[in-house]
């Protein structure tokens, strides 16, 4: 009885060992996966160029995370070049540091876009500098690249005439007073956590809720509140909601023709995109 009770003790042991190790492997090779995920450039069409839109001169492009198709998303690089291209709105993600500083990054974590590794929330601003980008678009050709201030990212906007769309996907809890300042100078702001937007109603203007499919409750809701909708057209059906028509409605991301005309036909005309450029540059 002793024996196999010493046997039936190293098939358990075995076994949990087998499954700790194993899952320590695959989250390993997760997480080295993700690191290893770089962005490549993207092919850029002129809206021009799209002849069979007869409305193309009403819609308004807003650059995702600045021209990220050819330059490494929220950085001073990307904003430089979407002003460049003659972009009217730029869509920026702001985050915020352990020191309360807002920074430019799309991200929780500093592991897809830095060689580091943690919550943006654990690093003071200071210590954010010490890891540089090591993705993007075309990144080799900017040389050194970092994490940008929102206030730097705002006045490169400005230079350029440019209004800012700012993104709060992973800004939770009450924001400081100096962030709302910064947020104030922006043309919009987008969330997808509906009660960081209630909780903005009172302090700012032009709030908009983000959604991936497009859902009359959802609609219902943006419209009872005053709030914009923004919304992935690919896994969004035609028509649109009958709602739709009391708030202003923003495509995101449309970055194909065949999006863009299902899009235009659907009468939405502010379209949020990697890659398609404005009629002209500035």
């Amino acid at each position: 009885m002793f024996r196999w009770k010493k046997y039936w003790c190293a098939v358990v042991c075995a076994g949990l060992f087998c499954v700790i190790a194993g899952g320590g492997l695959f989250f390993a090779r997760s997480a080295t996966s993700y690191r290893e995920k770089k962005i490549e450039p993207m092919q850029t069409f002129r809206l021009s160029a799209f002849t069979e839109l007869d409305a193309r001169e009403q819609i308004r492009l807003c650059a995702h995370r600045g021209l990220s198709a050819i330059a490494p998303e929220n950085t001073l690089e990307s904003i430089r070049a979407a002003g460049e291209a003659g972009y009217p709105l730029v869509l920026l993600d702001v985050a915020v540091t352990a020191d309360g500083k807002a920074v430019l990054l799309a991200d929780e974590t500093i592991d897809r876009m830095t060689a580091g590794s943690g919550r943006v929330s654990s690093y003071g601003y200071d210590e954010l500098l010490r890891f540089p980008l090591d993705n993007g678009a075309n990144l080799r050709d900017f040389g050194r690249v970092r994490i940008p201030l929102l206030q730097e990212a705002l006045d490169v906007c400005d230079a350029y005439g440019m209004q800012a769309v700012l993104s709060l996907q992973t800004v939770r809890g009450g924001l400081p007073d100096s962030l709302l300042r910064q947020l104030r100078r922006g043309r919009m702001i987008v969330s997808r956590r509906r009660d960081v937007l209630e909780s903005l109603v009172e302090k700012a203007e032009n709030l908009c809720l983000q959604v991936d499919a497009l859902h009359t409750p959802d609609v219902r809701y943006a419209v009872q509140h005053g709030f914009a909708l923004a919304f992935d057209p690919v896994q969004t059906g035609s028509p649109l909601p009958e709602e739709t028509r009391q708030t202003q409605l923003w495509a995101w991301p449309v970055n194909t023709r065949e999006t863009l005309s299902r899009v235009v036909q659907n009468g939405v005309r502010s379209v949020i995109t990697d890659c398609i450029l404005p009629i002209a540059k500035k």
